[in-house]
């Protein structure tokens, strides 16, 4: 028996299957996408669904010896915002606001203090263990004595006012805050215990207990307390090991405090840097991918650096939808690595994840000038590599924008919305294809999109079940697929040129099979990504 009949013997028994599994249900109704698809709140200033975002470190061409170019790199990728960009020439920023593209600056728990050339200075502002000696973070330290500002010292926060101020006066639009946590991270690793931050403690505790309750913490006079000199009367260990000690009330009330403390920090200096502008400047945050703490909710969106073992499609799924819960946005890194073993595989994860990553509403920055843990080099992507796939959000701005989660399907994609009457559902290939619906909110007729991304380590083609009514009723399904062709660089040379980017996605109808309550599609192998466009 030929391969092509072997085909579609299975294509016509797979949906016999399908409706043969709707007669076991009773053939109950089913909710439509656009009814269980929610309207959300976007952040002002923030990136759109069809946002290819980058970040340049500094800026690219540094020296005769700089392979890389920030601006060449802004045109081959299509990128529409440089972002978390410790770039402060005032010049190369109106270069790429000009370019019709919005620049973002950045700030970091230790980033104001890195042009300042008075050490006495830098020593007096940071972070403190409880033998006095400045704390670095853990993936800092085999860096150049990169430490933390105290958020409780106020001529650190007046300096990174100054800061701030300097990338208003130099043009940005937006900027970006690393290490939010600042204080309250600090304490992870035996910190903050610096006179401001005794002082500011007790003034927290006069506040936030009675005298009964401080009695009983073993605190008898607040005008003289000092939590590092009890700390050190009791033995409580110094540096990392605090994180794991238990410490009682007392210690739960310090972390509190020194959150509570970093949450009123970024709203002040927030707050000055708005009045400097006259205007609110959008602010984004790294959360990690899944923090949405009280921190991270005084900021506009999060960028979040993924590791290479736990980039996995329902991690990246389940990160955009906490983002949406909270009316935010989750942009995404490439998944990194501290080794350059297994490039293939490491490229093919990459574009799997740029493509699910906007598949379930959110972004992941272009693979460009990205870090990489254990001191590895800084990871360059190439256009030939990843251009194909920002092309094609650039060129599918219509069935990106709009568009809210209405369903999945795949492994480790629990659908429960629809009960036993899924929308989708996928049959035969590899079981590595994952499904993304996306629909607009409450409108019946507007075309639905299923995002499909492949996450074997080869592609296969799938055959796609959708259950007729849950999209339009009773009126059959008229079903395109969009893909990106291979990467071309005369045409993407030409789309960055004309800002029509047409050319960098492909359409081909579908034919479908109508059986009972189903519509039966079959698609082709992808690389990774293709869209669906479905329509009544």
């Amino acid at each position: 028996m030929s391969t092509h009949v072997c085909r579609v013997k299975t294509f016509w028994m797979t949906v016999l299957l399908v409706v043969c599994a709707d007669a076991a249900r009773g053939g109950q109704a089913v909710k439509r996408v656009c009814e269980v698809a929610r309207p959300r709140t976007y952040p002002a200033g923030g990136p759109r669904s069809s946002d290819v975002i980058m970040r340049s470190l500094r800026l690219h061409v540094r020296n005769d010896k700089d392979p890389h170019d920030t601006m060449q790199a802004l045109k081959d990728f299509h990128v529409t915002r440089l972002e978390w960009a410790y770039v402060t020439n005032k010049a190369f920023i109106e270069k790429v606001k000009a370019s019709g593209r919005v620049f973002g600056g950045a700030a970091s728990a230790p980033s104001y203090l890195h042009k300042r050339n008075d050490a006495k200075w830098f020593e007096k502002v940071v972070v403190l263990d409880l033998n006095g000696q400045p704390i670095i973070a853990p993936w800092k330290r085999t860096w150049n004595r990169t430490l933390w500002g105290c958020v409780n010292n106020p001529e650190l926060e007046r300096r990174y006012v100054e800061y701030l101020k300097g990338y208003i006066n130099a043009g940005t639009q937006v900027m970006q805050r690393d290490e939010p946590g600042a204080n309250e991270s600090a304490t992870h690793w035996g910190g903050c215990f610096c006179p401001h931050c005794m002082k500011a403690f007790r003034e927290y505790l006069a506040k936030h207990t009675t005298a009964t309750k401080r009695r009983e913490l073993g605190i008898e006079s607040i005008e003289a307390f000092d939590y590092a000199q009890h700390l050190r009367k009791q033995r409580a260990p110094v540096g990392d090991a605090f994180k794991k000690w238990d410490g009682g009330e007392l210690k739960r009330l310090f972390v509190a405090f020194q959150t509570h403390a970093t949450l009123e920090f970024h709203k002040r200096t927030r707050k000055a840097m708005d009045a400097h502008a006259g205007r609110r400047v959008p602010v984004s945050c790294n959360n990690g991918v899944h923090r949405w703490g009280p921190i991270q909710l005084c900021f506009d969106w999060a960028f979040g650096e993924l590791s290479y073992g736990r980039t996995r499609p329902e991690l990246i799924y389940q990160a955009m939808r906490a983002a949406a819960g909270h009316d935010r946005i989750q942009v995404i890194t490439m998944p990194k690595k501290g080794d350059r073993k297994g490039l293939d595989q490491w490229q093919r994860r990459t574009r799997q994840t740029i493509a699910t990553a906007y598949a379930c509403g959110g972004f992941c920055m272009v693979p460009w000038d990205v870090y990489m843990p254990n001191n590895a080099p800084r990871y360059f992507g190439t256009p030939a590599q990843y251009a194909d796939l920002f092309g094609f959000v650039r060129a599918n701005a219509k069935v990106l924008e709009g568009y809210e989660d209405a369903a999945v399907a795949g492994k480790a994609l629990n659908e429960t919305r629809y009960g036993e009457s899924p929308p989708v559902s996928l049959r035969n290939g590899t079981g590595e294809v994952r499904a993304f619906v996306r629909a607009r909110p409450g409108q019946r007729d507007a075309p639905v999109v299923v995002h499909l991304v492949e996450w074997g380590k080869t592609s296969k083609p799938v055959t796609l079940a959708l259950r007729t009514d849950a999209f339009f009723g009773d009126r059959p399904l008229a079903i395109k697929l969009l893909t990106p062709p291979t990467y071309d660089k005369s045409a993407h040379e030409n789309a960055d040129r004309t800002r029509n980017y047409a050319a960098l996605s492909r359409t081909a109808d579908l034919p479908s099979a109508a059986q009972g309550k189903f519509t039966v599609v079959q698609i082709p192998a992808l690389d990774p990504w293709g869209i669906l466009v479905v329509s009544p």
